[in-house]
């Protein structure tokens, strides 16, 4: 009862040797997926490295911005500073022209009042 017919035999041969083959053929399946799967990976990981690279200069441009932003402020200031005080300087030398134009005047009422 230990042994086997010859055809029980072969037909287990038979059997492990399509076994084998499945086997070999479901490694070379892993081996061709696990190379795809490790593609998309790195395909993957260089999209988000670009999106992160984007992202930094999304940043960079906002920070960029806000300096333009503040600056533009600052220029906005100083311009009407710089406005406030031509005014004032106008006002001064509209004031000054008028005390000029009355010193004319009584000057040349002056050389009036001599001549006659």
């Amino acid at each position: 009862m230990f042994f086997k017919k010859d055809s029980e035999v072969d037909t287990i041969l038979e059997e492990n040797k399509q076994l084998k083959k499945k086997r070999k053929n479901i490694k070379r399946e892993y081996d061709d997926l696990k190379v795809q799967y490790d593609d998309m990976v790195n395909k993957y990981i260089a999209i988000l490295e670009e999106k992160g690279e984007g992202f930094d200069k999304y940043l960079q441009y906002q920070d960029l911005y806000k300096e333009s932003y503040n600056q533009s402020k600052e220029y906005k200031r100083e311009v009407a500073d710089l406005k406030q005080k031509v005014r004032a300087l106008e006002e001064e030398l509209e004031q000054k022209n008028a005390e000029i134009l009355e010193l004319q005047e009584s000057t040349t009422k002056k050389n009036a009042r001599r001549k006659k």
